[in-house]
């Protein structure tokens, strides 16, 4: 048997063992969909262009364009989490916890691509609230994430599932990583939705603290992390000058 009629069916396997693990409504154009959004590049998000789009003096048109780029970047951003997941060896994708994780974004892309598309000519502000509304709903469904995959992997870790660990901490990395990036873009948007909840028009821009010093935060949590070390018997590690 050639090498190209093993790589098949090992890819032909995989598929069904993916299929397998989906729990949720999914359609062929849904997968068509994360085809599509996962061949784009992920947009760089810089915190200057957040405060700029932030200062945006419109306050509904600077709504109606923030829904317009959550949905745009946050489909690809989805997708691209979507696939990386399906890269994992079959055995870790249908480990319970890990199958839940893949299920919820793959329902939270469903969500965002069936949410209001405020691209039209006559957007409006209850597309606005709907669309929001679906925002929230995605953050709520993921708050549990890290720690479903932190017990996921170690059932597989228990259970001798976890040949290469090298490769789970660079795919663990990625993820966690990726994750941050999505969830930073979703609760900007639900800043700039509830601009009463910011201290003030001068300092806070959606989420972002425009008087944030991240040396002081970087030192205060390298002095808790110090902290912790002694509480529990662990050899100093001083925050170098």
């Amino acid at each position: 048997m050639t090498t190209a009629v093993l790589q098949r069916m090992a890819s032909l396997t995989s598929r069904a063992f993916l299929e397998k693990a989906i729990t949720v409504s999914w359609t062929p154009a849904l997968e068509e969909a994360v085809r599509k959004n996962s061949s784009y590049r992920l947009n760089p998000l810089s915190l200057a262009k957040y405060v700029e789009f932030g200062e945006m003096k419109d306050h509904q048109q600077q709504l109606v364009q923030s829904c317009q780029f959550v949905k745009r970047e946050g489909l690809v951003r989805l997708s691209h989490m979507i696939q990386e997941m399906r890269t994992l060896p079959s055995r870790m994708v249908m480990e319970d916890d890990v199958q839940s994780v893949y299920n919820w974004y793959l329902d939270s892309f469903k969500d965002l691509h069936h949410a209001p598309d405020l691209s039209h000519s006559n957007p409006n502000m209850k597309d606005v609230d709907e669309f929001t509304r679906v925002v929230k709903q995605i953050l709520r469904r993921h708050e549990p994430t890290v720690m479903t995959m932190s017990m996921g992997f170690r059932k597989l870790k228990e259970g001798k599932k976890l040949r290469n660990e090298h490769y789970i901490s660079n795919y663990l990395d990625r993820f966690l990583m990726s994750r941050i990036g999505t969830r930073f873009l979703l609760n900007q948007h639900l800043g700039l939705v509830d601009a009463e909840s910011s201290i003030s028009s001068t300092e806070m821009i959606g989420s972002i603290d425009k008087e944030c010093n991240v040396k002081d935060i970087a030192e205060a949590a390298a002095l808790n992390a110090q902290h912790l070390c002694e509480s529990v018997g662990c050899v100093n590690a001083y925050l170098c000058s």
